[in-house]
């Protein structure tokens, strides 16, 4: 009883917060409460693991490109950030990542010690693309209740 009025307790000071949060600090708010629910192994509702897995490949590849997703997440995200990208209409996003994974499964074999450089040219597209975060955000405002609801 006491977890759950924790978990309560935290979506109503989430909520708080973001009323008066800029877009950006609303988009990290979010991310921060789903990355802690899922450094504490709490369940996510399919919203959440979209959420969560289209940052980490944001993240992934921004930092090191699609070949550094895969090496430290080979497909355990790719599916749910699809999904993800798809709820943002982000089809060129959509599209790299789909193309991203087919060359991942065709390649995997072939570069497990060093970089497949068939992913040079979709990181290079992926990076020239208009950011998404608007609709992200957006996205997040229309289906804040799912975004933050508790799955216990």
């Amino acid at each position: 009883m006491k977890v759950q009025k924790f978990e309560q307790d935290r979506i109503n000071e989430l909520k708080k917060a973001l009323v008066s949060s800029s877009e950006d600090e609303y988009y990290w708010q979010i991310i921060d409460f789903l990355s802690e629910k899922v450094n504490l192994r709490q369940p996510l509702n399919s919203l959440q693991k979209q959420l969560v897995a289209s940052e980490v490949l944001d993240g992934e590849v921004n930092n090191g490109g699609f070949d550094q997703f895969y090496r430290n997440w080979q497909l355990e995200y790719i599916d749910d950030a699809i999904e993800g990208l798809k709820q943002f209409g982000s089809e060129a996003f959509i599209r790299l990542a789909q193309i991203s994974k087919q060359v991942y499964l065709q390649d995997r074999d072939s570069y497990t010690d060093r970089r497949n450089p068939a992913f040079d040219e979709l990181d290079e597209e992926y990076y020239a693309l208009p950011s998404y975060q608007d609709k992200k955000v957006a996205f997040i405002k229309e289906n804040l209740e799912i975004v933050i609801k508790d799955n216990k």
